[in-house]
């Protein structure tokens, strides 16, 4: 439902859904921070990611990585 909402543009609703999800699992904040890197909203994706970081019921796993470092490279924030 995350990634439908997102797909149309409607991240307000995506987020809306993830907020009102009882326990955020790492597949849901994939779904949103995903959305938000792949739509040209790479601050806001980062910022989901560090907001996962501190999550006591998910953790970032290789997908998380692959969508911050995306985002990081749209915002030249890489130093390799």
């Amino acid at each position: 439902m995350i990634d439908g909402y997102a797909k149309l543009g409607s991240y307000d609703q995506a987020r809306l859904v993830f907020c009102a999800m009882p326990h955020q699992e790492t597949a849901a904040w994939n779904a949103l921070i995903s959305a938000y890197e792949q739509n040209g909203k790479p601050k806001e994706a980062l910022s989901l990611f560090h907001e996962l970081q501190h999550s006591t019921i998910a953790k970032p796993n290789e997908v998380t990585l692959v969508c911050a470092l995306s985002a990081c490279a749209q915002l030249g924030a890489m130093d390799l």
